[in-house]
């Protein structure tokens, strides 16, 4: 269960990431980042903020198989 700093920290790196979409040399927030910005809440401490900056996703593409229907299943069913 994440705190509720944990979540705001996410949510706000999150956001700012968006904003900076397409934008030239701009990289995608890490752990490190997140745990950052989670302990520069105000109120916030090392127990509030626990992130394993170690952590590191495999790609989406290998943790979700593809499906047999795409694109299929992705076209607007409505007319």
């Amino acid at each position: 269960m994440f705190t509720p700093f944990e979540l705001r920290a996410v949510v706000e790196e999150y956001l700012e990431w968006l904003d900076t979409y397409r934008t030239p040399n701009e990289d995608k927030p890490t752990t490190a980042d997140v745990l950052a910005r989670c302990l520069s809440l105000p109120g916030a401490s090392a127990g509030e903020c626990n992130f394993d900056t170690a952590f590191t996703p495999r790609p989406l593409v290998e943790r979700v198989p593809a499906r047999a229907d795409w694109p299929e299943a992705a076209k607007n069913p409505l007319p």
